[in-house]
């Protein structure tokens, strides 16, 4: 008789396709063979021989039921969400497949256990080398770091056991090495921090008592030689290729400020997140960026806080429990494994060690297609044989019930009622900016209506009446400047609004951002007393923030027409501190050379990470003096 887990992965393995690009199709033919696909792997899950694990079941069935709150929540359901839900419920189900997956199961009268899966999920590595969806290059590497670590540790494993036939090694070491080379030739930092991270994890699990201690001792004074030794290896992962000065927003590209918007998306949407895949829109929209207003960055970078924007906190919840509990398998397999199933989890631990060390500062989102090779990942993990039957544990069904109670009552408490209210207000108004402007009066009358408002409320309700070309629109951008978060916002999509932003400083003139913001509101090149102005703001600003490598730029282009030495001094600082847009080296060297310094300034082109500012500083050494 054919096993029920075969005819499952058959219908799973049929819809593939319709799965990972559902927009090809229309939207009736893929929920109905969704849903026909998943029935069978649902009831698989739960069958008595079989059955996926039980510390894993249910965290897969809240992020099910978490996908219709994600395209409801969702302000663009069907133009984005649908698809990245479709993918991730695709994907989920197989990761219950593969975790109920034993070596029992025969096909054709033939063993097809758990190795058919793995070598499935090698093979997909290699095929990701290659980059078939043409993903962007930091998912790319993020898809990569989960095969790299698994592919080594079975390949080393093959390498000392004599049982291995040349094939089976040329195999394994195809697996590794295809996407490593493609891991480095695409050259992303985070994805190769990512897997130094996964490899360290796998020497220091593999090791033993003392040396694994000597190990850990190692990598740290390595680590430390790393960062305080100059070196182009040092260049190149701590500032990005520059030998300038370290700065928190060149070594991250901007991330800090993401992070901040999509704290801000998720203080206004606390219970539900915004839906799968809209981030980048909402954030262009109504929380732009200062660097580059109106860019549409796609996912907020940071794989938790993707997770929680996507599907709110109970699929935030349940991502974290299968984190947790695939951890703590691999650790009790790790405790008395030998040989093959040593090496096995050994690869797994580190490419789930690299996945997570990746989404600590860029994310692979769940429902995009990278993201499929993570939940494949998860069922070899669950399928990995343990040492002896685990004992039923009846506490995690319990946590769960308390869990949902003290929710069930915080929501029904005065402050709970009050967030409810916030959030459909926010989600309201998304809608109605992003795709349903017919909305926007109701929008509007939804966020009149919350009392008290808080300010995350008012920057919605100003972005709405702007929309609708309300003057009230002042009043409400007033009225949500009353609190410090909010000023970052304001300044990035107001900066021309002079009269915000000396509300900004009155109520805030501690924070940095709001002098800068004041000081930018007088232009580029404004009359003489309102440079003085700008001038006096650009210095508070840094000095409340001294490492702003932005505002000391600005403020040695304001210096430059009136004292060419204060100039050189802030162009300095500004090189010192991440040489903004490789512009403030050359313009600290340019300067130099107004003031006659011809030395001063071949060492500050030097100090650029712009190519051309190196040969100008060639040019100036070879010429006569």
């Amino acid at each position: 008789m054919l096993d029920h887990r075969i005819v499952a992965a058959a219908g799973l393995g049929l819809i593939a396709h319709l799965a990972l690009a559902p927009a090809a199709y229309s939207r009736p033919a893929v929920a109905l063979a969704l849903l026909l696909a998943l029935v069978p792997i649902l009831i698989t899950a739960w069958a008595a021989r079989g059955g996926a694990p039980r510390d894993l079941r249910p965290a897969v069935v809240v992020l099910l039921l978490s996908l219709p709150l994600s395209l409801w929540a969702s302000p663009l359901p069907w133009a984005v969400s649908w698809a990245r839900a479709t993918t991730l419920a695709w994907a989920l189900g197989l990761a219950l497949l593969v975790a109920g997956w034993d070596d029992q199961v025969r096909l054709f009268g033939r063993a097809a256990g758990r190795c058919l899966w793995l070598a499935a999920y090698l093979v997909l590595g290699m095929a990701a080398a290659a980059n078939p969806l043409r993903l962007p290059q930091n998912e790319l590497a993020g898809t990569l770091v989960l095969f790299v670590p698994l592919g080594l540790a079975l390949m080393l494993h093959a390498a000392r056991d004599p049982t291995a036939g040349p094939a089976r090694r040329l195999a394994l070491a195809l697996a590794s090495t295809l996407p490593l080379a493609a891991l480095l030739h695409g050259g992303s930092r985070g994805g190769l921090l990512a897997l130094a991270a996964g490899l360290l994890a796998m020497a220091i699990l593999a090791a033993r008592g003392r040396r694994r201690w000597l190990l850990v001792a190692g990598v740290a004074a390595a680590a430390a030689a790393l960062v305080l030794v100059p070196s182009p290896a040092r260049d190149f992962i701590l500032f990005g290729g520059s030998p300038q000065g370290w700065s928190w927003g060149l070594a991250l590209s901007g991330r800090p400020e993401i992070w901040q918007r999509g704290l801000a998306v998720l203080a206004a949407t606390p219970l539900t997140g915004i839906g799968l895949g809209t981030f980048g829109r909402v954030t262009a929209e109504l929380y732009p960026l200062s660097f580059a207003p109106g860019l549409v960055v796609e996912d907020a970078h940071q794989l938790f806080l993707q997770t929680a924007l996507d599907l709110g906190p109970a699929g935030l919840l349940a991502f974290a429990a299968i984190v947790v509990g695939a951890a703590g398998r691999l650790l009790a397999v790790l405790r008395h494994a030998r040989g093959l199933l040593r090496a096995r989890a050994l690869g797994l631990g580190g490419a789930l060690v690299a996945h997570l060390a990746f989404g600590l500062a860029d994310a692979v989102a769940l429902g995009g297609a990278g993201n499929v090779a993570f939940w494949f990942l998860v069922g070899l993990i669950f399928a990995t044989p343990q040492p002896a039957p685990a004992a039923r544990r009846r506490w995690p069904r319990r946590l769960g019930g308390a869990l949902a109670l003290v929710a069930a009552l915080l929501l029904a408490s005065p402050p709970g009622r009050r967030t409810a209210a916030l959030n459909l207000a926010a989600l309201d108004a998304m809608e109605a900016v992003l795709d349903q402007p017919a909305q926007l009066p109701a929008a509007r009358d939804a966020l009149y209506a919350l009392e008290p408002r808080p300010c995350r409320a008012s920057w919605l309700l100003a972005q709405v009446l702007a929309r609708q070309g309300d003057a009230r629109r002042d009043a409400a951008f007033a009225d949500s400047l009353r609190c410090a978060a909010t000023v970052p916002l304001a300044a990035a999509a107001l900066t021309d609004d002079r009269r915000l932003a000396q509300l900004a400083v009155r109520s805030h003139p501690g924070v940095a951002v709001a002098h800068r913001w004041l000081a930018r509101s007088y232009g580029r090149d404004p009359p003489p007393e309102e440079r003085r102005a700008a001038i006096a703001s650009y210095r508070h600003a840094v000095a409340l923030a001294p490492r702003d490598g932005r505002a000391w730029y600005e403020l040695g282009k304001l210096l430059a027409a009136g004292d060419l030495h204060a100039a050189l001094r802030a162009f300095l600082a500004a090189c010192e501190h991440g040489d903004p847009g490789a512009n403030a080296c050359v313009a600290a060297a340019e300067t130099a050379l107004a003031l006659g310094d011809r030395r001063a300034a071949i060492r500050y082109y030097r100090l650029s990470r712009w190519p051309e500012a190196h040969r100008r500083a060639a040019r100036l050494q070879g010429a006569p003096e």
